[in-house]
């Protein structure tokens, strides 16, 4: 289908899926997220070769990172490793960025029991994600999707004020690093709609694009 994946990107009509190569990494109570007997890098290339035969375009992805302090490093070694698995196989991004890691949340959202990635961090650590990101993948980038489902409780914890927050930290740091590259809401999904309008209204002025996350 590589002729067809030509044809998408020509026409401005874009073939695309929710990937997870970057996603090789995740555990939860069903296992390890890579097959067994498969290296995260293999479970990666396997993704990646089955989209590419179907004829897929576009991927978004999670933007893994490694990020233990305010003062070490970011580390993008697994983020590193999706993205140069992708574009070698001819993707374009649909590059999702990501919440700061724990230690950054809210001092008021601090003592929750729930995942702390759900809530809002703070500006500094925020800002540099985004910033780094950018100058580091832009260049591989379609568009990018600040955060996911913000509408959705399941995701987002805090207000829709703290979201609209979030976002134009984001925005402000994409547009400088990687200026010319769209930027989009992460997907509404119109699970509260009340929220969801909150939302909308509020990313309207910052984003190039809107994103919906059809729910059934």
């Amino acid at each position: 289908n590589d002729t067809h994946r030509a044809k998408w990107r020509e026409s401005g009509f874009r073939v695309g899926s929710c990937s997870f190569p970057g996603r090789q990494h995740w555990r939860n109570d069903y296992g390890a997220a890579a097959p067994a007997g498969m290296t995260e890098q293999q479970a990666r290339e396997l993704d990646a070769d089955l989209a590419a035969r179907m004829g897929i375009d576009l991927l978004r992805i999670d933007l893994p990172i490694a990020w233990p302090s305010e003062d070490a490093p970011i580390g993008f070694e697994r983020a590193d490793a999706c993205v140069e698995t992708l574009v070698r196989r001819g993707f374009q991004l649909d590059l999702q960025i990501t919440p700061a890691p724990d230690w950054a949340v809210l001092p008021a959202y601090a003592d929750r029991k729930d995942p702390l990635w759900r809530y809002p961090h703070r500006e500094g650590p925020v800002r540099r994600i985004a910033a780094e990101a950018a100058r580091r993948y832009g260049q591989h980038v379609a568009f990018f999707e600040v955060y996911n489902e913000p509408d959705n409780p399941d995701f987002w914890r805090g207000t829709p004020e703290e979201y609209g927050e979030y976002l134009r930290w984001n925005v402000e740091e994409l547009r400088r690093a990687a200026p010319g590259v769209p930027i989009a809401n992460g997907g509404y999904t119109l699970i509260d709609p009340e929220a969801m309008g909150r939302i909308a209204r509020a990313a309207a002025s910052l984003v190039d694009r809107v994103a919906y996350h059809f729910h059934g």
